[in-house]
């Protein structure tokens, strides 16, 4: 299954995607990961909003998905556009959640 970075695992899992486990906690682990101290962070499967490009670079997950209810996930949208993730809205209004979706990669054999 294509795997989703995102703070609502719950739209993610409605979809038929897995959520990787550093975001299984949605926000909640997530908003507060930068202020643990590193003893308890090996009790976590995190990441942070400090860490989030790094992870994303070393993960490339094949969506992101944001839910547009939560300013916390603006880096998540910032980086899917700067990385060439296609944008796909729910709404063309502008509102509710957006899927970024990884683009394919070409078939070698074309």
């Amino acid at each position: 299954r294509d795997t989703v970075a995102t703070l609502s695992p719950v739209l993610a899992l409605e979809g038929g995607f897995s959520v990787p486990g550093e975001f299984a906690a949605g926000q909640f682990v997530y908003r507060v990961a930068d202020y643990m101290p590193p003893q308890e962070r090996t009790y976590w499967t995190t990441t942070s909003p400090s860490q989030l490009v790094a992870w994303l670079d070393g993960h490339r997950p094949s969506a992101i998905l944001v839910s547009g209810e939560e300013p916390l996930e603006q880096p998540f949208a910032d980086y899917a556009r700067s990385h060439g993730y296609l944008e796909f809205p729910a709404r063309g209004d502008g509102t509710g959640p957006v899927l970024y979706r990884s683009p394919l990669a070409p078939d070698p054999d074309e």
